[in-house]
C-alpha cells in the first residue's frame, strides 16, 4: 500500500496499474518518434531528457501476479517487449522484483526467454529470523551480469528495518 512507499509515485490497484502500463508504452513510444523526428545524437537527448526533468526509473514489484490479475494481455506483452529492449535510451529503465526469472514472472509472454537469460539480475539471499520465522536480510546476494551465465557473490547493506520513507512526493 501507499504506506509503505512514502515520497514516490506508486499504484497499488491493478486496474491503476494497468492505466500506469498504458501510459509508459504510450510515453516511450512517443519519446522514439520524438528523438528520431530530431537531430540530436543519443547521448545529446538522453542528456535532454535528464534536463528537461524526464528521467525515470520503474519498479514493477510482484510481476508474477500481473498475467493473472492484469486482463489486457496484449498491454502486458507490449509493456514487457518495449521495456525489456527500448526502455534505456529514452531514461525510462525498468526494475522487476519477482520470486522468479523466467517468463511467467514477466507477465507470462512468451519468446523472452533468451532475453531473459541475457539479463542483469540479483538474487537476494536471506536468513529467517529464528522468533518470528520471518525472512530478513543476510547481507548476501549474488548478481548475474548482462550476457553472463555466472553469478558472482556480493555483500549487499544489511538492514535492519524495512525503509518506507523514500523522500518527499513530486
Amino acid at each position: 500500500n501507499r504506506a509503505e512507499w512514502e515520497g514516490v509515485e506508486s499504484y497499488h490497484d491493478f486496474e491503476e496499474i494497468a492505466e500506469f502500463l498504458d501510459w509508459y508504452i504510450k510515453e516511450l513510444m512517443a519519446r522514439y518518434k520524438a528523438f528520431n523526428a530530431s537531430t540530436m545524437t543519443e547521448d545529446a537527448w538522453r542528456a535532454k531528457l535528464w534536463a528537461d526533468g524526464k528521467a525515470l526509473a520503474v519498479i514493477c514489484e510482484e510481476t508474477t501476479t500481473y498475467a493473472d490479475l492484469i486482463e489486457d494481455k496484449d498491454l502486458l506483452t507490449q509493456f514487457f517487449r518495449l521495456g525489456l529492449t527500448k526502455s534505456r535510451k529514452q531514461e525510462m529503465p525498468l526494475t522487476f522484483v519477482s520470486h522468479n526469472n523466467n517468463q511467467t514472472a514477466l507477465g507470462g509472454i512468451k519468446g523472452l526467454a533468451n532475453l531473459i537469460e541475457k539479463m542483469l539480475q540479483l538474487e537476494l539471499q536471506t536468513d529467517i529470523d529464528p522468533d518470528t520465522l520471518q525472512p530478513i536480510a543476510s547481507g548476501k546476494g549474488a548478481v548475474k551480469l548482462d550476457g553472463s551465465n555466472q553469478w558472482v557473490p556480493v555483500t549487499l547493506p544489511k538492514l535492519e528495518r524495512k525503509i518506507t520513507n523514500f523522500g518527499e512526493s513530486r
